[in-house]
């Protein structure tokens, strides 16, 4: 049986004055219960769980500079800290190793290079063979000059010095090192230029570092070229 709008009306207005407060109290509450639940109770869940995710975020930061803080603290002593730089270089050298052997396997041998550029020019007339030397042995990667911190004291400067001298020893043992040949010919300028395309063309290459030419004896051309290659040994070519 439904009960229509005006019974609910009729039977609102039959009651007492104090029963229709009752009434009137009690409807006011639901609808305020029902505005918190769905309106307000979600908002203040949601700003706890923020307050909650900033506090956790302000602990890992906090201990983030905890960490920081005793890394960089003084009290650790120079050996400790010089331990972990060679450490990290060895691992370095390790994992660049296999790298510089591919590199150094496509490239001219030093032991070759000289021979190689010098029997390139033999059997041809037109070419001739003006100047060539080898140019001093260069690490790729120059060593820095590991001066003492400031305010170190005599002894610490003494062990920087040697844990420096140990880490250059590393860095030479597994490092890659520049060989290279200043060449300089004359010849015919189509002569020259073919020597350059068979040189290009070598399976195993060189790397140019300069190059320059000369007409003031036209129509010999007069070539100078800075060729090197790279190896992981120090020992410089033999001819």
């Amino acid at each position: 049986m439904k009960v229509t709008l005006a019974q609910l009306t009729a039977r609102f207005d039959a009651l007492s004055a104090r029963e229709r407060g009752l009434v009137a109290a009690a409807l006011l509450g639901s609808v305020a219960f029902i505005f918190w639940v769905v309106l307000i109770d979600p908002q203040m869940l949601r700003r706890r769980m923020a307050e909650q995710s900033v506090a956790v975020q302000r602990g890992q930061i906090e201990m983030l500079r905890a960490q920081v803080a005793a890394l960089a603290s003084p009290t650790q002593s120079p050996e400790a800290i010089a331990r972990r730089e060679i450490e990290s270089l060895k691992k370095q050298v390790g994992e660049t190793g296999e790298r510089l052997a591919t590199l150094e396997n496509a490239l001219v041998t030093p032991q070759r290079m000289s021979r190689l550029l010098e029997s390139m020019i033999g059997g041809r007339s037109n070419l001739r063979l003006l100047s060539l030397r080898t140019l001093p042995v260069m690490p790729v990667l120059e060593k820095k000059d590991g001066g003492g911190k400031p305010g170190a004291t005599q002894a610490d400067q003494r062990k920087t010095q040697s844990v420096g001298e140990k880490a250059s020893a590393i860095a030479e043992t597994g490092g890659l090192f520049k060989h290279g040949v200043e060449l300089q010919m004359e010849g015919g300028y189509s002569d020259i230029t073919e020597y350059l395309e068979r040189l290009e063309q070598l399976p195993q290459k060189l790397l140019w570092s300069s190059f320059s030419l000369s007409g003031e004896k036209y129509p010999k051309v007069v070539l100078k070229l800075t060729v090197f290659t790279l190896s992981m040994d120090r020992t410089w070519m033999t001819f």
